[in-house]
């Protein structure tokens, strides 16, 4: 799965690489917290589904980037990647007016991205 801002790669996460039991436990522990409800669309949601889950936690996972909060950023692509199997991208994308557009694709991963190097003139040479 990867996260997607304005275009551009900025995280993946790896399905087949296990969590540690501590990280499991603190899903688990976000998964208790929004049974509680959470705050979406301007309302509270006493009972959110899966997908509500998943656009709450998409939120948190775009405002701990924004925020630069390393182990937050963590937790919430966890949650995602684990919880939704099928989610293959989050796309986020800031307009110009600082209004988040979040997209949660499910049908189709992301195509490699291809490194394009140019030549460098002078390169390998020494000047005098």
């Amino acid at each position: 799965m990867v996260v997607l801002v304005n275009g551009i790669a900025e995280l993946e996460y790896h399905r087949d690489v296990p969590l540690p039991a501590r990280q499991r436990d603190y899903l688990q522990r976000m998964d208790e917290e929004m049974d509680g409800g959470i705050p979406l669309d301007g309302e509270m949601l006493a009972n959110p589904d899966l997908l509500q889950r998943a656009r709450y936690v998409a939120m948190s996972l775009v405002e701990s980037l924004q925020q630069e909060q390393e182990a937050r950023t963590a937790a919430t692509l966890a949650w995602l990647a684990e919880r939704i199997p099928d989610l293959q991208q989050v796309r986020v994308e800031t307009g110009e007016d600082g209004r988040v557009r979040i997209e949660l694709i499910f049908d189709r991963p992301l195509e490699n991205q291809v490194k394009v190097r140019f030549p460098m003139s002078g390169a390998g040479e020494t000047r005098h």
